[in-house]
This record gives structure tokens, C-alpha cells and sequence, in this order.
């Protein structure tokens, strides 16, 4: 039997316009893109990857995918708000 992996649902306004330029520029860095968002595997030690750590908003929703057992994030524009991470505005 395969491996059950669960993942956290996040809206796309938890990225940074920065950010979302970036993984639009670069879909080698995210498992799987989309026109309406990404799937972003969640690395063990919170961290990251090195072509990431100038997005800072991904450091607590990493330890936030972590804390509720989660492998991976998916950011979906349809995708709801939670309330324990900050919000970006469209406009960069």
C-alpha cells in the first residue's frame, strides 16, 4: 500500500507578491503549479531551501504544515484565509 500524506490548504494571500512572482519564474521549485496555485512540499527543518529564505512568510507556514502533521502546502487562490498568518496585498 502506498503512503497517506496530508496536506494544509492556504489561500494564495499568504504570499507575498514577491513570492508568487517568484514561483511563477521558477516551477522547479515547488512539487506541482498551477493556474490558480502551488503545491510546496514542506521541508523537515523549517528553513527551507536556500532559493527561498528571502520569502520570510514561508518559515511560519512551514512550522504552521508541521504543527497539524502536514507534508505539504498548497496555496489556492480559492483556498481560505486562516487567521494565524499574515495577509498580502495583490499590489507588490
Amino acid at each position: 500500500m502506498g503512503t497517506v500524506r496530508r496536506f494544509l490548504d492556504l489561500s494564495t494571500a499568504h504570499l507575498c507578491p514577491a513570492t508568487r512572482t517568484l514561483l511563477e519564474q521558477r516551477p522547479d521549485i515547488v512539487s506541482m503549479s498551477g493556474r490558480f496555485g502551488w503545491l510546496m512540499h514542506v521541508p523537515e527543518d523549517g528553513d527551507g531551501r536556500e532559493d527561498l529564505a528571502a520569502c520570510a512568510e514561508l518559515r511560519p507556514v512551514y512550522a504552521l504544515a508541521r504543527s497539524e502533521g502536514c507534508d505539504f502546502v498548497l496555496f489556492d487562490a480559492d483556498a481560505l484565509a486562516d487567521d494565524r498568518l499574515e495577509l498580502f496585498d495583490d499590489d507588490p
